[in-house]
């Protein structure tokens, strides 16, 4: 064995990556066509965020052994976490090709069952790891994952129990335990679970998103909408759709019956404002609830600052909204602005949960788009530049624009998952 290899993963376990690197990368200059050494530079540069260089190392060190089973396991792990889950999938197999008896890699498949939203396809690839091995760390948190989000509540919380019973440091078990209290509607014992994953591990994330969403379910209105994203959660994608599109569809329906009624026809326009409004606070209900935590004490610390500039952002544009078309009482004109920065509003929301670099500059460039396009074009309409009778089509372009956005992020956003 290198010893620099054994080095490296020393250095790994104990987070230093850098040196981590130089280490490998000293194996790798004595040993060039060591596959464990090719992952293991893999991993480390998947850890510093360098997503491309980590994705083709793995492949190389798969090419290099297509039997190793570390490389093979390494090239699932990578993929899997930067989203390409019919390749990681597809690694996964491999894997089970190679070594079927391997509860990692069963763990590894169940979290993409979970991601691709096949839950019950979770909770059979993680019986099968914990079949041989029942003290799988991953392999008992995705079981109980997948108990919880197919509403099988009391049965995820006794599995958790279990699990802390058995491996009280387990942090990821106090992570899922607070999901399962989150699910219940019980924030404050939530809460609890995720400040003691926090204290195991700070750098947990999915402790830090939790801890976040107990915080803000202090709210009545906010466990409310939690309660709606739980539920379409426990959806599958297709079965998400279909209930966006049948709504959709219902409203519209609904709004035809009114107005062929005319006993009926006035309340057709409140179908409509009903239906916009549901749609448009499941997009900022979340990121606009993050106010709160900006003044919490636990809270602001939890916010990392990209969210806390977005929560503000959002929160700026609200009020310039509101306040806009409330003063458009008095003087008619700043109600197409009022409605520019309440239309902000939908991008803001979407922009403050993308977690992917790539989807942040896209959905950033809608930002951009309807901020410049909403203050030019009055401008150059005045100039003379354009012909002013589009800017009165102004609240048609923005519905327009509105739901293209929505579509496009909604696209963007369910690919993170």
């Amino acid at each position: 064995m290198n010893p620099h290899v054994e080095r490296a993963r020393l250095l790994l376990q104990q987070g230093n990556v850098n040196r981590a690197e130089e280490s490998v990368r000293q194996a790798l200059e004595i040993e060039p066509q060591s596959a464990e050494a090719m992952a293991i530079l893999a991993l480390c540069l998947q850890q510093q965020d360098k997503r491309k260089p980590a994705l083709e190392a793995a492949q190389e060190a798969v090419g290099l052994d297509p039997h190793d089973a570390y490389a093979q396991y390494i090239l699932a792990v990578i993929t899997h976490d930067q989203g390409k889950l019919k390749e990681s999938e597809q690694a996964v197999r491999q894997l089970l090709e190679i070594n079927p008896n391997l509860p990692a890699a069963y763990g590894l498949l169940a979290s993409i069952k979970l991601r691709l939203h096949k839950y019950a396809d979770a909770e059979q690839a993680a019986a099968t790891g914990l079949q041989l091995d029942a003290e799988d760390t991953m392999c008992r948190n995705m079981y109980a994952q997948a108990l919880r989000i197919q509403g099988r509540k009391h049965d995820a919380e006794r599995f958790i129990s279990d699990t802390l019973r058995r491996t009280p440091g387990d942090s990821g078990a106090h992570v899922e335990m607070g999901w399962a209290k989150l699910h219940q509607g019980d924030h404050r014992a939530a809460m609890e679970s995720f400040r003691e994953a926090l204290r195991l591990d700070p750098q947990d994330d999915r402790a830090r998103q939790g801890m976040l969403q107990a915080i803000k379910a202090a709210n009545p209105i906010y466990r409310v909408f939690l309660a709606y994203l739980f539920w379409i959660q426990s959806l599958s994608s297709k079965a998400q759709w279909a209930f966006i599109i049948g709504l959709w569809l219902g409203a519209k329906a609904l709004g035809g019956i009114f107005r062929s009624q005319p006993h009926l026809a006035p309340y057709a326009g409140a179908v409509g404002a009903v239906y916009v409004l549901f749609v448009f606070s499941t997009w900022i209900v979340g990121p606009l609830f993050n106010v709160m935590l900006l003044v919490h004490p636990l809270g602001r610390h939890a916010l990392p600052p990209f969210e806390r500039n977005v929560t503000v952002g959002l929160a700026a544009s609200m009020v310039l909204g509101i306040g806009l078309c409330l003063a458009s009482i008095k003087l008619l004109g700043l109600l197409g602005l009022g409605l520019l920065f309440l239309a902000l509003a939908l991008p803001l929301g979407a922009l403050g949960r993308a977690e992917r670099p790539m989807n942040r500059w896209i959905i950033g460039g809608e930002v951009a788009i309807f901020v410049i396009g909403g203050l030019l074009c009055p401008i150059l309409a005045i100039l003379g530049v354009i012909d002013p009778s589009l800017f009165f089509n102004g609240p048609l372009f923005l519905a327009l624009g509105c739901l293209l956005s929505t579509w496009v992020n909604s696209v963007l956003l369910s690919r993170e998952r």
